[in-house]
């Protein structure tokens, strides 16, 4: 990889990763371990590539781009499970079966309280948390 494909690499999407690993350092936070040494290798690069020594543009951009990808992955992977849990919070029960006086009411799931004694039909779903007490 030549010096114009790694710097193209390099410098267009790792820019605001470095940007972000600079704040996070006068923080105290740590992200990623080793990303604070690219810019001494690309400054390293820059100078043996005018000086022609042995060139690191290629690893560089190799760990970036890597970087980056581990980013998307992880980033894709949050979404889809935040989507599966938007998902099982559906299918939950949206109104409980409440016993009052003898009868049974249909209450909104948040108007459950603490001590209320709940009435379960076969095939209903549970709607809360709590302890059987009979059946």
């Amino acid at each position: 990889m030549g010096f114009g494909h790694g710097l193209g690499v390099l410098f267009r999407p790792a820019v605001p990763c470095c940007r972000r690993q600079a704040a996070s350092r006068l923080h105290g936070e740590y992200g990623y371990p080793h990303l604070h040494r690219h810019p001494r290798r690309l400054g390293y690069s820059v100078w043996a590539f005018f000086a022609d020594r042995a060139l690191f543009f290629d690893t560089a951009a190799v760990i970036v781009t890597l970087i980056l990808l581990g980013r998307f992955f992880e980033a894709r992977s949050k979404g889809r499970a935040s989507s599966a849990i938007g998902k099982l919070l559906e299918l939950g029960a949206k109104q409980a079966r409440i016993l009052r006086d003898d009868n049974e009411v249909l209450v909104p799931i948040e108007d459950v309280a603490e001590g209320d004694l709940m009435v379960v039909k076969p095939g209903e779903k549970i709607p809360t948390d709590g302890i059987v007490i009979d059946g």
